[in-house]
């Protein structure tokens, strides 16, 4: 499985490109298939929610995040929603991997690399605040489209308590 932005060059080849290469001749070009499957993710709404606490430097954000799942048959399509389904109410820790310095555990060759930085390290000198799956999962089918691969949308809000 993979996971794109929905801006980026991978998510416009599967949704729009492929769409219009067949347009004409009706024909659909199969080396598409190796994106497959997909999960698309955009993010919007965003909100800022003061601190409610009397002296609380810190905020709250809160995101609705869209992923839409683009599989070549109905069980991977299915199976992908209900993992992210599952995601709901689950907590995770944010932090800046620009001001990490950080280095890949593996380099390109499979090696361990020198330096490796873990994630218990990285996520307690390096934390930005905590995000949270809200309880608001929305999952649905979307209906027959001109792509021939299967197409559903889970949508579920965000919450992140940022750190000042």
């Amino acid at each position: 499985m993979q996971v794109y932005p929905s801006d980026s060059y991978e998510a416009r080849t599967l949704t729009h490109d492929w769409w219009k290469k067949a347009q004409g001749s009706g024909i659909y070009s199969t080396k598409e298939t190796m994106y497959l499957p997909a999960v698309l993710v955009d993010i919007n709404s965003y909100k800022t929610i003061r601190g409610i606490e009397l002296g609380s430097r810190g905020k709250t954000v809160e995101a609705s995040v869209q992923f839409d799942i683009l599989a070549a048959n109905s069980e991977e399509c299915d199976k992908i929603a209900d993992l992210i389904y599952m995601m709901e109410t689950k907590a995770f820790n944010l932090m800046n991997i620009n001001q990490t310095g950080f280095i890949w555990p593996l380099n390109v060759s499979g090696v361990l690399s020198n330096n490796a930085q873990t994630w218990p390290y990285m996520s307690n000198n390096f934390s930005m605040g905590i995000a949270r799956f809200m309880e608001n999962a929305n999952v649905r089918k979307m209906s027959k489209s001109l792509l021939p691969v299967l197409h559903s949308r889970v949508i579920m809000g965000l919450e992140v308590d940022v750190n000042p």
